[in-house]
């Protein structure tokens, strides 16, 4: 038995009958199911609840911002 922390042998490896399974072909590389469009949605719809989400957190600091200054101002 081969001592598997040893490098393979290169030679034996290129003696080695080529496989009989090919390539997938491209028709069926350009099948896609409803999966594969998964990430992308979900991938999307976390980006735009991101920005909704910045564009709440930047609303709400400015009006606590000018409720301070506000209440600052009439003191």
């Amino acid at each position: 038995m081969a001592d598997p922390l040893q490098p393979p042998d290169i030679v034996a490896l290129a003696k080695l009958p080529p496989t009989t399974k090919s390539a997938p072909s491209v028709l069926s590389m350009a099948k896609f199911g409803p999966r594969h469009f998964v990430a992308p949605v979900a991938a999307f719809s976390m980006a735009i609840v991101v920005v909704l989400y910045v564009r709440y957190s930047i609303r709400t600091a400015r009006a606590e911002s000018a409720i301070r200054s506000s209440r600052n101002s009439r003191d």
